[in-house]
């Protein structure tokens, strides 16, 4: 019996210390959110932001495809028709983001869901996914707020500004924050996040190892923390399905459910 207190009195002190180092680490690492200024200097930034990523190359890409580790999905979107094909572990299901409406194949291992909720479990991993990856092209998305945050605001001794993107309305989380950090010529280096998931504020991902799309559309593929990493792998860019050889009729599915909406 005593050494059954004396190991539990043991665990009790270890609890307490971890419990200890995590307080004194939130209270170390928890930023609050920047005060910004919106108008026109805000605008001028998330300009000078866009065309470092070359906005207009993303603006008439087609078909964009990619893989990502974390969430274990490999994706094929047509962002003209706002189609996706999002494949995990080989069971493929197609959605058509802007309308939730999609298809999954018979015999694909649903874990005890229904279809709808599989579904919608697969549209909320491409919605953070793609998010993840090319998260500047939404920066002027309906609902946002810009705003210029001075750099004694955000701890940059090399003058550079930082630009605070809220996104009041849409997504899954309304009123998350985004403060982008930028180079000399726009190009994000790095962010820092508020948001409901993350319980400590202004923890900061890099964005870095960039490359660009045929067409010169410029991406990041890793985006590291202190403690982990978000990657894409597999990236590939193309005027068409068949650009990237990929079947012309991969939606083919798709289409006759949305088809039968009408």
């Amino acid at each position: 019996m005593k050494r059954f207190l004396r190991i539990l009195k043991r665990i009790l002190v270890a609890l307490l210390v971890i419990a200890v180092l995590g307080v004194i680490a939130y209270l170390i690492i928890d930023k609050p959110l920047p005060k910004g200024r919106p108008g026109l200097e805000a605008e001028q930034l998330t300009d000078k932001m866009l065309a470092a990523v070359n906005i207009q190359a993303w603006d008439t890409l087609a078909i964009l495809s990619w893989y990502s580790p974390r969430s274990g999905r490999a994706y094929h979107w047509d962002r003209k028709r706002d189609f996706v094909h999002i494949n995990r572990a080989g069971h493929p299901v197609l959605v058509q983001p802007s309308s939730g409406i999609g298809h999954v194949p018979a015999g694909t291992p649903l874990s005890g869901m229904t279809s709808e909720e599989y579904l919608k479990q697969e549209l909320h991993h491409f919605w953070n996914d793609s998010f993840w990856f090319i998260a500047y092209t939404k920066v002027r998305d309906p609902g946002t707020v810009r705003q210029v945050v001075d750099p004694i605001d955000i701890g940059l001794d090399d003058g550079g500004k930082g630009l605070l993107v809220t996104y009041t309305q849409g997504g899954e989380t309304p009123g998350d924050s985004y403060l982008w950090l930028l180079d000399a010529q726009g190009r994000p280096t790095s962010w820092r996040l508020w948001t409901q998931r993350l319980p400590i504020g202004g923890v900061e991902f890099s964005w870095a190892e960039w490359d660009s799309l045929p067409g010169g559309a410029m991406f990041s593929v890793s985006h590291a923390s202190a403690v982990f990493e978000v990657r894409q792998e597999n990236v590939e860019g193309g005027s068409s399905l068949a650009a990237l050889g990929l079947p012309a009729n991969m939606f083919s599915e798709l289409e006759e459910v949305l088809a039968k909406q009408k």
